[in-house]
């Protein structure tokens, strides 16, 4: 046997068939033990809750109605997959999100899977290992298939589906009733997931009727003839659709009308998600109309871009090509890809977190993308055998980059971007590169695994808090470790030890990203040098240590009267600022910048007037002082829609601010703060005792008796204010 001979059989579609199963097995052990080390999103924690709420439904044999959303959408979802979590994590104990992503893993593997059988379809083995491969060596799918309960179970569902309509029209009209099972279920889980799963039978109707008009039996008769056929294409519909219904509440009620209802309401659903996108963050009616195969292009690895270069060849030598690939299938299945975003385009559709959104278009895609390189390969092979080698190069090449990736960021596959924009460096500040908050895990991690050179917080524990995204995707991982604690107080607060900070945070402060890294920085978690996700350290404590060392109401000293205020406002520590500001006004009267400041920290007390009242005298010292014109924007806009404030908040504020004005020996301020607490509560009495020792002060003593004596008559039990009335009776 000669070399070609050997060759031709190492390489023989049988050993090709065989490399597709034993490569579909690697990968379904990859992702299902791969599956326990990624992040919770953002949508998990309701989606596990509403899978709970339609398994009462059916335990209760319907009388369960808690699954409904009176105010949202949420029974608009087909919860197919949410059901099957609910089921499995309702009697066992651990970690109910691994068992779901378990589960996420195992659709996302038939995406995979489907992906390979589809190319084989239209083509040989050799293009489903290609086409499975493909997929497979997508980051940002795999990375999706280890969490993404609501878009990957659709994509791998989709997917199947394709398949067994491809397989349906292909051997038409003798059609083996496993074809017809498989496009049942296939469709009915998609259905039960997302109704636009509605797509699929638009598609199977459409390619049958191809292929009929395209067969040379297609008369009356032909048909009749094939009624068999036509029979088994209804009953797949009809099961499909009533697969559909049998898992999904909201249409099992009411079968025809609940599902359109979802459609229109879907259609005109809006959301402002507020995403960077290329380096803006558009509103939802803004979004450009290339958002969709932009975002694929960034974040998909060439040998997908690059197939498409291949394209003008693949027309050319249509004919040739044909004699490969199966073309009318081929181009069916690009149809499927292509279609549900062009419609999105034309619709103008609200669309936001990246791509994810159709995800489902993908495996479709790569199927058509599989086919075009391993079909150019053929026909360049019909001119020299030679011009196949730079072909298989440079898709090695491709290849190659999207693999590296995956072994050096494993569990970062997610965060993904094309070398054709310069990878994940190249997307910083231009895209959201981890939307979806699943870096939040890894963040907790390394806080757990470096406690012990950590700070900790009063009880022994380090405190973390996390401004941006869903709680639970903190909170469940910072309970597996005992020495950790998760915390909500705001920035400002000293009751956190450690902050997790996300670049996609800027979305709600702008300044984020022009000044990274952000205050109190510690580490942050990146890929090929660019931050995912930082750590904070509680900057606010040495803020705090630093200014409790100095005596706001003795120091003569202007700069560090200011300085002390801003920091005093950073840790919010309002009062004291406002304290510090007022000691510098007395000092300088025309300071404008200590107005200023006395004005943020007013109007964060929900003082407003006073808010006002500082920002006004601040611009007339400075009229072109653009802080203060803002601080008093905020006090007048706040202040109309400061309706419903508590009132003991604001005389509690006002009490602690005439404390202040004593302290500070500006008594007439202080009674003047007093009486405000009076007009809001007339039986406060220590605003009367306030009053009563500023009068003592100015030596207005009959003024202040009446004060002490109107407070005991209020409370006679009031010790503090019947001292002070025999003081003054004694200075008297």
């Amino acid at each position: 046997m000669s070399a070609s001979d050997q060759l031709n059989k190492y390489f023989s579609e049988e050993n090709f068939r065989k490399a597709f199963f034993i490569l579909a097995g690697f990968i379904l052990c990859v992702m299902i033990f791969s599956s326990s080390g990624y992040g919770i999103c953002w949508d998990e924690y309701l989606m596990q809750e509403y899978g709970n709420s339609v398994l009462k439904f059916y335990t209760s044999f319907g009388k369960d109605k808690s699954y409904l959303d009176p105010n949202g959408v949420m029974h608009f979802y087909g919860p197919f997959f949410d059901l099957l979590g609910a089921i499995v994590n309702r009697n066992n104990q651990g970690d109910i999100y691994e068992r779901r992503h378990f589960f996420i893993a195992i659709f996302g593997f038939i995406g995979i899977l489907f992906t390979g059988l589809t190319a084989r379809e239209i083509s040989n083995w050799k293009v489903a290992v290609l086409a499975m491969l493909f997929v497979f060596l997508s980051p940002v799918y795999f990375g999706h298939s280890m969490f993404n309960s609501k878009d990957i179970p659709f994509a791998g569902a989709y997917m199947a589906s394709v398949y067994f309509i491809i397989r349906f029209v292909r051997t038409y009209p003798l059609i083996h009733w496993s074809t017809v099972i498989g496009a049942i279920v296939s469709i009915g889980i998609s259905l039960s997931i997302r109704i636009g799963g509605l797509m699929l039978v638009a598609y199977f109707g459409l390619f049958l009727v191809i292929k009929i008009l395209r067969s040379e039996k297609r008369s009356v008769a032909d048909l009749l003839q094939n009624k068999q056929a036509i029979l088994k294409f209804v009953i797949a519909i009809l099961g499909g659709y009533i697969f559909a219904v049998l898992f999904w509440p909201y249409a099992l009620i009411s079968p025809i009308k609940h599902p359109f209802e979802v459609l229109s309401a879907f259609s005109k659903w809006q959301f402002d998600s507020g995403n960077l996108f290329n380096g803006a963050r558009p509103h939802y009616w803004e979004i450009p109309w290339n958002y969709i195969p932009m975002w694929i292009y960034v974040t998909t690895p060439l040998f997908i871009c690059g197939s498409f270069f291949l394209f003008p060849i693949i027309i050319y030598k249509w004919k040739n090509f044909n004699e490969f690939i199966n073309g009318d299938l081929f181009l069916m299945i690009l149809f499927t890809s292509i279609f549900p975003v062009a419609y999105i385009i034309y619709q103008k559709s609200i669309i936001f977190d990246g791509w994810r959104h159709v995800t489902f278009v993908y495996p479709p895609l790569v199927v058509c993308c599989a086919a075009m390189w391993t079909g150019a390969v053929h026909v360049v092979r019909k001119i020299t055998e030679y011009l196949k080698y730079p072909i298989l190069a440079l898709l090695g090449v491709f290849m190659f980059e999207p693999a590296l990736f995956m072994a050096k960021y494993h569990k970062f596959e997610t965060f993904y971007f094309s070398p054709a924009i310069g990878g994940v460096k190249g997307a910083f500040k231009k895209f959201d590169i981890d939307y979806y908050g699943t870096s939040l895990r890894y963040a907790v991690e390394w806080i757990a695994q470096n406690a012990d050179s950590l700070e900790k917080g009063p009880n022994g524990k380090i405190r973390v808090r996390c401004y941006y995204g869903e709680r639970i995707s903190v909170e469940h991982f910072i309970k597996k470790y005992n020495n950790l604690e998760y915390v909500m107080p705001n920035e400002a607060s000293l009751d956190w030890d450690y902050s997790i900070i996300q670049p996609v945070q800027a979305k709600h402060d702008t300044s984020l990203l022009t000044n990274w890294p952000p205050k109190g920085m510690v580490h942050q978690i990146e890929i090929d040098g660019t931050p995912i996700v930082a750590i904070g350290r509680n900057y606010n404590k040495d803020v705090q240590k630093e200014v409790s060392q100095f005596s706001i109401y003795t120091s003569n000293d202007i700069n560090a009267l200011i300085n002390a205020g801003v920091k005093y406002y950073q840790v919010g520590d309002f009062f004291n600022c406002i304290a510090a500001s007022e000691r510098a006004l007395m000092l300088d009267p025309g300071n404008y910048i200590a107005l200023n400041n006395a004005a943020s920290a007013f109007n964060n007390l929900f003082l407003f007037d006073e808010g006002i009242e500082y920002s006004k005298k601040a611009i007339e010292l400075k009229p072109d002082f653009e802080m203060a014109k803002g601080n008093l924007n905020v006090a007048i806009e706040r202040k109309k829609q400061s309706g419903n404030l508590q009132v003991q908040g604001l005389v509690n504020n006002y009490l602690n601010l005439s404390l202040i004005y004593y302290n500070l020996h500006s008594f007439e301020m202080c009674i003047i703060k007093s009486n405000k607490v009076i007009s809001l509560q007339p039986d406060n009495v220590a605003a009367y005792n306030n009053i009563c020792a500023s009068y003592n002060e100015l030596k207005q003593y009959e003024k202040a008796i009446r004060a002490c004596e109107k407070a005991l008559s209020i409370d006679p039990n009031f010790e503090l204010a019947r001292n002070n009335l025999n003081a003054v009776k004694a200075k008297k």
